[in-house]
Protein backbone atom coordinates (compact mmCIF):
# COMPACT_ATOMS: atom_id res chain seq x y z
CA UNK A 1 0.00 0.00 0.00
CA UNK A 2 1.40 3.38 -0.99
CA UNK A 3 1.90 6.22 1.46
CA UNK A 4 -0.92 8.12 -0.23
CA UNK A 5 -3.31 5.18 0.12
CA UNK A 6 -2.35 4.80 3.79
CA UNK A 7 -3.12 8.47 4.43
CA UNK A 8 -6.49 8.21 2.69
CA UNK A 9 -7.38 5.10 4.67
CA UNK A 10 -6.41 6.85 7.91
CA UNK A 11 -8.63 9.83 7.14
CA UNK A 12 -11.54 7.54 6.24
CA UNK A 13 -11.12 5.62 9.51
CA UNK A 14 -11.05 8.85 11.52
CA UNK A 15 -14.14 10.10 9.73
CA UNK A 16 -15.96 6.83 10.46
CA UNK A 17 -15.07 7.03 14.16
CA UNK A 18 -16.25 10.63 14.43
CA UNK A 19 -19.46 9.80 12.60
CA UNK A 20 -20.12 6.90 14.97
CA UNK A 21 -19.63 9.11 18.02
CA UNK A 22 -21.94 11.70 16.49
CA UNK A 23 -24.64 9.10 15.90
CA UNK A 24 -24.23 7.43 19.31
CA UNK A 25 -24.71 10.61 21.26
CA UNK A 26 -27.33 11.98 18.92
CA UNK A 27 -25.68 15.38 19.24
CA UNK A 28 -26.80 18.27 17.12
CA UNK A 29 -26.30 21.97 17.52
CA UNK A 30 -29.45 23.86 18.38
CA UNK A 31 -31.13 25.62 15.52
CA UNK A 32 -30.72 29.39 15.49
CA UNK A 33 -34.17 29.79 17.08
CA UNK A 34 -33.25 27.25 19.77
CA UNK A 35 -29.77 28.53 20.59
CA UNK A 36 -29.47 29.70 24.21
CA UNK A 37 -33.20 29.12 24.72
CA UNK A 38 -34.45 28.61 28.27
CA UNK A 39 -35.07 25.00 29.19
CA UNK A 40 -38.32 26.03 30.93
CA UNK A 41 -39.37 29.26 29.17
CA UNK A 42 -42.35 30.07 31.42
CA UNK A 43 -40.96 29.03 34.79
CA UNK A 44 -39.42 32.37 35.75
CA UNK A 45 -42.90 33.94 35.90
CA UNK A 46 -44.26 31.17 38.14
CA UNK A 47 -41.60 30.57 40.78
CA UNK A 48 -43.84 31.92 43.54
CA UNK A 49 -46.36 29.19 42.69
CA UNK A 50 -43.93 26.36 43.47
CA UNK A 51 -45.06 24.66 46.70
CA UNK A 52 -43.18 21.35 46.56
CA UNK A 53 -39.87 20.10 45.18
CA UNK A 54 -39.15 16.38 44.94
CA UNK A 55 -35.63 15.15 44.15
CA UNK A 56 -34.86 11.44 43.90
CA UNK A 57 -32.49 8.88 42.47
CA UNK A 58 -32.56 5.07 42.75
CA UNK A 59 -31.16 5.24 46.29
CA UNK A 60 -32.37 8.48 47.88
CA UNK A 61 -35.29 10.87 47.93
CA UNK A 62 -36.10 14.22 49.49
CA UNK A 63 -39.23 16.34 49.44
CA UNK A 64 -38.99 20.05 50.13
CA UNK A 65 -42.30 21.68 50.97
CA UNK A 66 -43.24 25.32 51.38
CA UNK A 67 -45.43 26.18 54.35
CA UNK A 68 -46.31 29.75 55.31
CA UNK A 69 -43.56 30.96 53.01
CA UNK A 70 -40.89 28.79 54.65
CA UNK A 71 -39.22 25.81 52.95
CA UNK A 72 -39.10 22.66 55.10
CA UNK A 73 -37.49 19.22 54.68
CA UNK A 74 -40.10 16.50 55.02
CA UNK A 75 -37.54 13.73 55.64
CA UNK A 76 -36.10 15.74 58.54
CA UNK A 77 -39.41 16.03 60.41
CA UNK A 78 -40.09 19.40 58.73
CA UNK A 79 -36.90 21.06 59.92
CA UNK A 80 -36.39 24.32 57.99
CA UNK A 81 -34.26 24.00 54.89
CA UNK A 82 -31.55 26.36 53.70
CA UNK A 83 -33.86 29.02 52.27
CA UNK A 84 -31.14 30.69 50.19
CA UNK A 85 -30.04 27.36 48.69
CA UNK A 86 -33.56 26.53 47.53
CA UNK A 87 -33.96 30.02 46.14
CA UNK A 88 -30.80 29.55 44.07
CA UNK A 89 -32.05 26.17 42.86
CA UNK A 90 -35.35 27.59 41.63
CA UNK A 91 -33.70 30.54 39.93
CA UNK A 92 -31.17 28.26 38.24
CA UNK A 93 -33.97 26.06 36.88
CA UNK A 94 -35.76 29.12 35.54
CA UNK A 95 -32.54 30.48 34.00
CA UNK A 96 -31.09 27.19 32.67
CA UNK A 97 -30.35 27.49 28.96
CA UNK A 98 -29.94 24.88 26.27
CA UNK A 99 -26.42 24.55 24.94
CA UNK A 100 -26.79 21.42 22.78
CA UNK A 101 -29.64 19.13 21.81
CA UNK A 102 -28.70 15.53 22.52
CA UNK A 103 -30.16 12.09 21.90
CA UNK A 104 -33.86 11.24 21.93
CA UNK A 105 -33.16 7.49 21.79
CA UNK A 106 -33.85 5.86 25.19
CA UNK A 107 -31.31 3.15 24.37
CA UNK A 108 -28.59 5.80 24.52
CA UNK A 109 -29.63 7.57 27.73
CA UNK A 110 -27.21 5.54 29.84
CA UNK A 111 -24.25 7.06 27.99
CA UNK A 112 -25.01 10.46 29.49
CA UNK A 113 -26.38 9.32 32.85
CA UNK A 114 -30.06 9.67 31.94
CA UNK A 115 -31.10 6.04 32.17
CA UNK A 116 -33.84 5.71 34.85
CA UNK A 117 -31.49 3.47 36.86
CA UNK A 118 -28.90 6.27 36.97
CA UNK A 119 -30.59 9.63 36.69
CA UNK A 120 -31.68 12.04 39.37
CA UNK A 121 -35.30 13.07 38.96
CA UNK A 122 -36.63 16.50 39.94
CA UNK A 123 -40.25 17.66 39.99
CA UNK A 124 -41.79 21.02 40.87
CA UNK A 125 -45.42 21.00 42.03
CA UNK A 126 -47.93 23.77 42.68
CA UNK A 127 -50.41 24.03 45.54
CA UNK A 128 -52.94 21.85 43.70
CA UNK A 129 -50.36 19.10 43.24
CA UNK A 130 -50.02 19.75 39.53
CA UNK A 131 -46.58 19.28 37.98
CA UNK A 132 -45.06 22.58 36.89
CA UNK A 133 -41.77 21.11 35.64
CA UNK A 134 -40.10 17.71 35.77
CA UNK A 135 -36.60 16.82 34.77
CA UNK A 136 -34.21 13.90 34.58
CA UNK A 137 -30.66 14.95 35.45
CA UNK A 138 -27.65 12.95 34.30
CA UNK A 139 -23.92 13.47 34.03
CA UNK A 140 -22.13 16.77 34.44
CA UNK A 141 -19.11 17.88 32.44
CA UNK A 142 -16.58 20.61 33.13
CA UNK A 143 -16.44 23.55 30.76
CA UNK A 144 -14.25 26.61 31.42
CA UNK A 145 -14.39 26.34 35.24
CA UNK A 146 -18.13 25.70 35.10
CA UNK A 147 -20.25 22.60 34.74
CA UNK A 148 -22.84 21.78 32.11
CA UNK A 149 -25.50 19.14 32.80
CA UNK A 150 -27.15 16.49 30.66
CA UNK A 151 -30.90 16.67 31.27
CA UNK A 152 -34.18 15.47 29.83
CA UNK A 153 -37.53 17.18 30.45
CA UNK A 154 -39.77 14.25 31.39
CA UNK A 155 -42.58 15.35 29.07
CA UNK A 156 -40.59 14.26 26.01
CA UNK A 157 -37.77 12.01 24.77
CA UNK A 158 -35.25 14.69 23.75
CA UNK A 159 -32.26 15.23 26.02
CA UNK A 160 -30.11 18.35 26.21
CA UNK A 161 -26.82 19.67 27.47
CA UNK A 162 -27.69 22.77 29.49
CA UNK A 163 -25.69 25.43 31.26
CA UNK A 164 -26.47 27.13 34.52
CA UNK A 165 -27.62 24.22 36.68
CA UNK A 166 -25.88 23.53 40.01
CA UNK A 167 -25.31 20.01 41.26
CA UNK A 168 -28.69 18.78 42.51
CA UNK A 169 -28.52 16.06 45.15
CA UNK A 170 -31.33 13.88 46.56
CA UNK A 171 -29.88 13.46 50.07
CA UNK A 172 -32.04 15.31 52.60
CA UNK A 173 -29.10 16.54 54.69
CA UNK A 174 -27.66 18.50 51.76
CA UNK A 175 -30.64 20.89 51.96
CA UNK A 176 -29.95 21.91 55.55
CA UNK A 177 -28.25 25.20 56.32
CA UNK A 178 -24.92 23.80 57.60
CA UNK A 179 -24.17 26.81 59.82
CA UNK A 180 -26.12 26.52 63.08
CA UNK A 181 -24.30 29.12 65.17
CA UNK A 182 -21.90 32.02 64.55
CA UNK A 183 -20.25 34.30 67.06
CA UNK A 184 -17.08 36.34 66.93
CA UNK A 185 -14.86 34.97 69.68
CA UNK A 186 -14.05 38.47 70.94
CA UNK A 187 -17.68 38.74 72.12
CA UNK A 188 -17.30 35.77 74.47
CA UNK A 189 -16.78 36.67 78.14
CA UNK A 190 -16.88 33.17 79.58
CA UNK A 191 -17.37 29.48 78.80
CA UNK A 192 -18.26 26.73 81.26
CA UNK A 193 -17.70 23.06 80.37
CA UNK A 194 -19.25 20.35 82.54
CA UNK A 195 -18.17 16.77 81.85
CA UNK A 196 -20.16 13.59 82.41
CA UNK A 197 -17.91 12.65 85.36
CA UNK A 198 -18.69 15.94 87.08
CA UNK A 199 -15.51 17.83 86.17
CA UNK A 200 -16.41 21.50 85.84
CA UNK A 201 -14.22 24.01 84.00
CA UNK A 202 -14.80 27.76 83.87
CA UNK A 203 -12.72 29.92 81.56
CA UNK A 204 -13.37 33.64 81.46
CA UNK A 205 -11.89 37.07 80.90
CA UNK A 206 -12.66 40.66 81.84
CA UNK A 207 -11.75 42.28 78.53
CA UNK A 208 -12.22 41.14 74.89
CA UNK A 209 -8.50 41.53 74.31
CA UNK A 210 -7.53 39.19 77.13
CA UNK A 211 -7.07 35.43 76.69
CA UNK A 212 -9.76 33.15 78.07
CA UNK A 213 -8.34 31.18 80.95
CA UNK A 214 -8.97 29.42 84.24
CA UNK A 215 -9.44 31.69 87.23
CA UNK A 216 -8.71 29.07 89.91
CA UNK A 217 -5.13 28.07 89.07
CA UNK A 218 -3.24 26.26 91.81
CA UNK A 219 0.26 27.53 92.74
CA UNK A 220 1.90 24.80 90.63
CA UNK A 221 -0.35 25.35 87.58
CA UNK A 222 0.30 27.59 84.57
CA UNK A 223 -1.92 28.27 81.55
CA UNK A 224 -0.57 26.70 78.39
CA UNK A 225 1.12 29.26 76.13
CA UNK A 226 -0.99 28.05 73.20
CA UNK A 227 -4.01 29.67 74.92
CA UNK A 228 -6.34 26.68 74.43
CA UNK A 229 -9.18 28.64 76.05
CA UNK A 230 -9.15 30.93 73.03
CA UNK A 231 -9.24 27.87 70.77
CA UNK A 232 -12.44 26.75 72.49
CA UNK A 233 -13.93 30.18 71.84
CA UNK A 234 -12.78 30.06 68.21
CA UNK A 235 -14.92 26.94 67.66
CA UNK A 236 -18.00 29.14 68.05
CA UNK A 237 -16.93 31.38 65.19
CA UNK A 238 -18.85 29.03 62.91
CA UNK A 239 -20.45 25.84 64.20
CA UNK A 240 -21.42 23.62 61.28
CA UNK A 241 -23.75 20.63 61.37
CA UNK A 242 -23.88 17.65 59.04
CA UNK A 243 -27.33 16.37 59.97
CA UNK A 244 -30.32 16.99 62.22
CA UNK A 245 -32.62 14.81 64.34
CA UNK A 246 -35.40 15.51 66.84
CA UNK A 247 -33.97 16.28 70.27
CA UNK A 248 -36.47 13.82 71.73
CA UNK A 249 -34.32 11.00 70.32
CA UNK A 250 -31.81 11.66 73.11
CA UNK A 251 -34.04 11.79 76.19
CA UNK A 252 -32.82 8.38 77.39
CA UNK A 253 -29.13 8.97 76.65
CA UNK A 254 -26.53 10.33 79.07
CA UNK A 255 -24.86 13.52 77.88
CA UNK A 256 -21.12 13.51 77.20
CA UNK A 257 -20.81 17.14 78.30
CA UNK A 258 -22.65 20.43 78.53
CA UNK A 259 -21.26 23.81 77.56
CA UNK A 260 -22.51 27.24 78.54
CA UNK A 261 -21.41 30.47 76.93
CA UNK A 262 -22.03 34.08 77.95
CA UNK A 263 -21.16 37.23 75.99
CA UNK A 264 -20.01 40.63 77.23
CA UNK A 265 -23.55 41.84 76.39
CA UNK A 266 -25.02 39.29 78.79
CA UNK A 267 -26.53 36.98 76.15
CA UNK A 268 -26.13 33.25 76.65
CA UNK A 269 -26.10 29.96 74.75
CA UNK A 270 -26.23 26.47 76.25
CA UNK A 271 -25.30 23.29 74.43
CA UNK A 272 -25.65 19.65 75.48
CA UNK A 273 -23.49 17.11 73.65
CA UNK A 274 -24.27 13.43 73.07
CA UNK A 275 -22.00 10.83 71.53
CA UNK A 276 -22.89 9.52 68.07
CA UNK A 277 -23.60 5.80 68.02
CA UNK A 278 -20.65 5.05 65.76
CA UNK A 279 -16.86 5.36 65.67
CA UNK A 280 -16.66 8.74 63.93
CA UNK A 281 -16.12 10.82 67.06
CA UNK A 282 -19.02 13.04 66.00
CA UNK A 283 -21.38 14.52 68.59
CA UNK A 284 -25.04 15.45 68.57
CA UNK A 285 -25.66 18.91 70.01
CA UNK A 286 -28.87 20.38 71.42
CA UNK A 287 -28.72 24.18 71.62
CA UNK A 288 -30.75 26.78 73.45
CA UNK A 289 -29.87 30.44 73.15
CA UNK A 290 -31.07 33.99 73.59
CA UNK A 291 -32.75 35.42 70.51
CA UNK A 292 -29.95 37.95 70.04
CA UNK A 293 -27.51 35.11 69.32
CA UNK A 294 -29.67 33.15 66.87
CA UNK A 295 -28.70 34.67 63.55
CA UNK A 296 -30.95 32.51 61.37
CA UNK A 297 -33.69 34.74 60.03
CA UNK A 298 -36.30 31.97 60.28
CA UNK A 299 -38.73 30.80 62.92
CA UNK A 300 -36.94 27.90 64.58
CA UNK A 301 -37.42 26.34 67.99
CA UNK A 302 -33.81 25.31 68.55
CA UNK A 303 -34.52 23.13 71.55
CA UNK A 304 -36.57 20.75 69.38
CA UNK A 305 -33.53 19.69 67.38
CA UNK A 306 -30.20 17.92 67.77
CA UNK A 307 -27.45 18.74 65.29
CA UNK A 308 -24.61 16.44 64.30
CA UNK A 309 -21.25 18.16 64.80
CA UNK A 310 -18.15 16.69 63.11
CA UNK A 311 -15.45 15.19 65.31
CA UNK A 312 -13.12 18.16 64.80
CA UNK A 313 -15.64 20.56 66.33
CA UNK A 314 -16.32 18.18 69.21
CA UNK A 315 -12.59 17.91 69.94
CA UNK A 316 -12.26 21.70 70.02
CA UNK A 317 -15.18 22.12 72.43
CA UNK A 318 -14.79 19.34 75.00
CA UNK A 319 -11.65 20.27 76.92
CA UNK A 320 -10.53 18.99 80.30
CA UNK A 321 -8.50 20.91 82.87
CA UNK A 322 -5.36 19.07 81.79
CA UNK A 323 -5.88 20.39 78.26
CA UNK A 324 -5.67 23.97 79.54
CA UNK A 325 -2.73 23.93 81.98
CA UNK A 326 0.78 22.73 82.59
CA UNK A 327 2.17 21.94 86.03
CA UNK A 328 5.57 22.90 87.36
CA UNK A 329 7.87 19.96 86.81
CA UNK A 330 5.33 18.28 84.56
CA UNK A 331 5.27 17.67 80.85
CA UNK A 332 5.82 20.56 78.52
CA UNK A 333 2.96 21.98 76.52
CA UNK A 334 1.89 19.46 73.88
CA UNK A 335 -0.16 22.00 71.97
CA UNK A 336 -3.53 20.45 72.82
Amino acid sequence: MTEKQTSILGFLTLFAVLAAIWLILGENKPTQSMRDERLFPDLSQKLQEVESITISDPGNSVQLIRRDGLWLIEEKQDHPADQALIGRLLRSLADARIKLAKTSDPALYDRIGLDPEQATRLSLMDQAGETMASLGIGNREANNRQFDSFVRPLDGPRSYLVKGLPEIRPEASTWLDPVIFQLDQTQIAGIEIVHRDGERILIKRDDPGDPLGLTDLAPDEQPKPTMPGNLVAAAFRELRAEDVRPASDFTEQSAKASIGLVTFEGDSMDMTLYEAADETGDMWAILTMDAALDQQAISLDRARWAYRLPAAASFSLIKSRDDLITKDGGKKDDGA
